[in-house]
Formats: structure tokens, C-alpha cells, sequence
């Protein structure tokens, strides 16, 4: 039957790619007429070529469980520590499915250049469910919604026989683009359409596995971008084929690099993935909350944390921003965007209904409801991190100027020339928008009892030219990333730990004690001098082998 099979895809290929590549009497470029037909049947035996290779007699896909290892390029979705080459990472991951429950999961852990730790567990338990472990801060959470069944869907594409089977699910939408060259040999490329995006599957002509894929993705900072995967080096374990890993790349740059040390069918319930240690308690019912519904729903609310000094918690979800009235102008503290989830096929955002320059757009809607009638003057980032800057175009449309510690001129006209048509929001610019204005060490921005002054954070180990934004009169503070905000009766993230130490001990060499400390991320509140001296005098205390 599979010899058929290849004999009616070798012809029904080369139809399509007759049709495809035939020439006119003249040599005038001519618009091709394909049939559909002829499309379709050499992008539907193609697949099923691919996927006969992955399921038993009854189109079933066995149990499984696979743990890899590999590097993460923090630079290539800018998360880096500098402005230009990369940051590489030791990175490991692990994915497991439970053909009986139809459980996926999916784990990774990685640390950062400044110390901070990520190491989570996501168990997606159908129909709506999801389960996170955090497995450094020892917190667990159950959550219901419709989102995570989308969610569920994007990881278990990781691995390609759920990405063939849900090809076979929706088959009467392949249609067949032809061959090129690729890195390997020839391949075949056939469009599938998966959550609203248009992913291109390639085929190894000459084995019929799935060789990679790519699809447009909108990133912030680089607009319209191409998301390529590859998959490495087939063979077979026990009951299933698979690869040995695969790659990742945004543009022309390597995100991952992975590869599977162990890949079993059996005691996969027993898999770490799906494991929570005895000291983490995890809640028995999973909370429902809202289905996504393509908005950044519900609207944030600033507040007036001092006269004319606004802080807006949640403008999305784990992301606070802080606006400052300078008297006659508006400064604006960071640009976020919302984050792309580049492990899940194809990538979702972590904001629902988000796109790279939709959050900035609500950030200025609600500092001009806030504080009618006068124009943001200054956009200051804090660095250079695409979450951070993402969405520095929705402000240079607003008619801001850009003020950064750090040399990211090249980021900037990169993110102007890039076209971002994806993002249907997006304004047009040219490179006579640009307004950028560099300091090194200091800036004071305005004058009165709002007056600002800049400090750059000179030789952290998070990023390159760090800013942090100091109100004296007022005695607060703004940072990014450098400390995560804790609630009055908690403790500090232990995994970030390590760059709030470095904070405390940076504000403590400058003689710096504010009264109120606002992050980016964390609790929704401040901290103060006195809470960030706790932290180093836990830390004096500590064994040497806890700090």
C-alpha cells in the first residue's frame, strides 16, 4: 500500500510542479493557473506518506516521554546581556504525553547571565486544564480556561506526530507549494493552517519524514519575522520514530539548540514532567478564570502613587509601567510589549490579542485619559530587552524622543526599517521619526518636585546599559527587572534572588535609600531601602552555600 502511495505522490507532485513552472510562448512573466485538486492530493499524500511512518495499525500514538538538552540564545528574542552578538545558555527541557489521559507536558530550566533561575513544569490536561510548577520559588498553581486547551494543542506540536496527526485531522486545507533546496537534500513544502497562522511544512523528498518548518511570525523590535524549525537526525524507539532534536531559529539568527538524550514509551506516567515534589502543594481543583478573548482585557488603572506620578500595575499581566507629569509634558518609563511563546507551534502570545505594539498603544491611550491635553515628551527605556522596548515605534508615532543609557541606535532604526505588517495596528515611520537621545552615567529629565534623574546601572549582569529612574524629592524608585517586588508579608523571588541582591548592594555603594521602590515585574506594590537591607543581611547570614 505505501509503495502506491509514493508512486501516486511522485506523480501528482510533479503535476502540480508542471502546472507550477510552465512556460508561456513568450518570455513575459505569466501568473500560473494550479489546480487545487492536483495541490491538494500531492500535499495529502505527502503527509500521509509521513505520518504512516509514526502511528500503529489504528493511527494511534503511543505514550511517551523525552528529556533533551542543548543551549538558549537569550539574545535572539532580546533578552541578552549587550545590544549586539549573542548570550548563550546551557538549557534543558523535557516533553511527555499520556496516550490514556491525553495529558501533554512540558518543562525547562535555564539560568541567566545574572543570576536568576527558570525552572518550570506545565502539565495541560484536557479539556481546558493546566497545571505550573515552579520548581525554584516552590509554588504551584491549577488553573481551567479555554486558552489553555489552545495551549495544550501549540506544545504538543513539539513533537512532529502530533504535528502530522493534526495535519491528517484538518487535511482537506494542505495544499502543496512545490520543492526547493534544503539543507539536507530537496524537500517538499506543504501549507497547513494551524490557530490563524499559515505554517509550511518540509518533507525530505527521498525519506518522507518531516524535515522542518517555518511560518511569519510578528516579534517585537523585528516586525514581520520567519520562524524556521528543524528537525534533526529520525531513528526509532521501541513503538515510535521520532528525531534526535531539533533547532529553532527567529530571522536569521539560532534561538535553540537541542538535543534528545532519552526518549522512552514506557512508565511514562513516572516522568519528571508530570511530577510535584512532596514540599510543593498543589490545589486539588483547578481555578477557572476568563476565556481569552483576543483583548487585553480587563483595562488597566493607573495610580496616582504621588502628585502627578502614576504607576499602572498589570498593564498586562505581570508587567507594571510608571508615567511622571514634568508640569507642561509626560515622561513615560519603558515600552512593553506582551511575549512570544517561541517553544509552542506555532508561537502564541502570552498576552491574549496581543501583537508587538498593541500594549504601548493602550500605555499611551491611558496616559493621555490620565493626564489630558499634554504630549509625551520623553520614552525612557530601561534596556534593551524586546519586552522592555517592544513597543518604542507605537511611541516615536506619538511623537516621543527616546532617552536610553545604552547605545541602541542600531536596535532602534532596525525596528523603524523592519516592516511590521503583521501587526495591524502598527504606524508607518521613516527614519526622519526617529528621535533618540543618549546619556552616559546621568540625565535629569524635567524640573519641580517631579524632576527625574536618570542613573545608569553601569556593569550589571542583566543588560547592557541599564537605567534606573530616581524621583529624590518624591524618594522613588523605578527598575526593571533588577528586583522582582514581593508582598509585604512575603519574601523576595527566590528565583531572582540574585539580581536583587546586586540592587541592594549597587543602591547601598550610592548612597541611595528610597522610600518607595516600583519593578516591572512582581507584586503589584513597592518595597523599600529597608526591606532591600533585609534581603543582604539574610544574605550575610546565610550558609555559604545558599547565597
Amino acid at each position: 500500500m505505501k509503495q502506491i502511495r509514493v508512486a501516486g505522490l511522485t506523480f501528482l507532485a510533479a503535476l502540480c510542479l508542471w502546472h507550477c513552472t510552465a512556460d508561456t510562448a513568450n518570455s513575459r512573466p505569466q501568473t500560473s493557473v494550479v489546480s487545487t485538486e492536483a495541490s491538494y492530493r500531492a500535499a495529502h499524500e505527502i503527509v500521509l506518506r509521513a505520518s504512516d511512518a509514526l502511528a500503529d495499525e489504528e493511527g494511534q500514538l503511543p505514550s511517551f516521554a523525552v528529556l533533551g538538552k542543548g543551549r538558549l540564545n537569550l539574545a535572539a528574542q532580546f533578552q541578552g546581556t549587550a545590544t549586539e552578538g549573542d548570550t548563550w545558555v546551557e538549557y534543558e527541557e523535557s516533553l511527555a504525553y499520556l496516550s490514556d489521559r491525553g495529558w501533554s507536558g512540558y518543562s525547562q530550566e535555564y539560568q541567566r547571565p545574572d543570576g536568576s533561575r527558570e525552572s518550570l513544569r506545565f502539565v495541560y490536561i484536557p479539556p481546558d486544564e493546566m497545571r505550573l510548577v515552579h520548581l525554584v520559588d516552590k509554588f504551584a498553581i491549577h488553573l481551567a480556561g479555554a486558552g489553555f486547551a489552545h495551549d495544550r494543542r501549540r506544545v504538543a506540536r513539539m513533537m512532529p506526530p502530533f504535528l502530522l496527526r493534526g495535519a491528517m485531522d484538518q487535511r482537506s486545507a494542505l495544499r502543496y507549494l512545490g520543492s526547493r533546496r534544503g539543507g539536507q537534500g530537496p524537500v517538499d513544502l506543504v501549507t497547513l493552517p494551524l490557530d490563524g497562522e499559515t505554517v509550511t511544512l518540509l518533507f525530505d523528498q527521498h525519506q518522507g519524514h518531516l524535515s522542518g518548518l517555518e511560518y511569519l511570525a510578528d516579534v517585537p523590535l523585528l516586525g514581520d519575522t520567519l520562524i524556521s524549525w528543524e528537525f534533526l537526525d529520525w531513528s526509532d524507539t521501541d513503538e515510535l520514530r521520532h528525531p534526535a532534536g531539533y533547532r529553532i531559529r527567529v530571522g536569521d539568527r539560532m534561538l535553540k539548540e537541542v538535543r534528545y538524550q532519552s526518549v522512552t514509551t514506557t512508565n511514562v506516567e513516572q516522568a519528571p514532567v508530570f511530577q510535584v515534589p512532596a514540599e510543593i502543594p498543589v490545589p486539588s481543583e483547578p481555578r477557572r478564570i476568563e476565556p481569552r478573548s483576543g483583548s487585553l482585557q480587563p483595562r488597566p488603572s493607573p495610580r496616582e502613587v504621588a502628585p502627578g506620578v502614576y504607576f499602572v500595575p498589570n498593564l498586562r499581566t505581570g508587567f507594571h509601567v510608571m508615567f511622571v507629569d514634568l508640569g507642561e509634558e509626560i515622561a513615560a518609563f519603558e515600552a512593553p510589549t506582551g511575549w512570544l511563546e517561541l517553544h509552542q507551534l506555532p508561537a502564541s502570545d502570552f498576552v491574549a490579542g496581543a501583537s508587538s505594539g498593541s500594549v504601548s498603544r493602550q500605555y499611551i491611550d491611558l496616559i493621555r485619559e490620565a493626564v489630558p491635553g499634554k504630549p509625551i515628551r520623553y520614552l525612557v527605556l530601561s534596556h534593551h530587552h524586546g519586552d522592555h522596548a517592544g513597543g518604542l515605534r507605537e511611541f516615536l508615532a506619538a511623537g516621543a524622543t527616546i532617552v536610553t543609557a545604552a547605545d541602541l541606535s542600531g536596535i532602534v532604526r532596525r525596528a523603524l526599517q523592519r516592516p511590521h505588517t503583521l501587526d495591524p495596528g502598527a504606524p508607518e515611520l521613516t527614519a526622519s521619526d526617529l528621535r533618540l537621545e543618549e546619556f552616559s552615567a546621568s540625565r535629569m529629565l524635567g524640573e519641580g518636585p517631579n524632576r527625574i534623574e536618570l542613573l545608569e546601572f553601569e556593569g550589571n549582569s542583566h543588560a547592557q546599559g541599564m537605567a534606573v529612574m530616581h524621583l529624590p524629592q518624591q524618594g522613588i524608585l523605578y527598575v526593571a527587572d533588577l528586583a522582582y517586588a514581593w508582598p509585604a508579608a512575603g519574601r523576595p523571588s527566590a528565583a531572582h534572588l540574585a539580581p536583587t541582591r546586586g540592587l541592594a548592594r549597587w543602591l547601598r555603594q550610592r548612597n541611595l535609600r528610597p522610600q518607595r521602590i516600583y519593578t516591572s515585574h512582581g507584586a503589584a506594590a513597592s518595597v523599600s531601602w529597608g526591606d532591600l537591607e533585609r534581603v543582604l543581611s539574610e544574605e550575610d547570614l546565610a550558609p555559604a552555600g545558599e547565597q
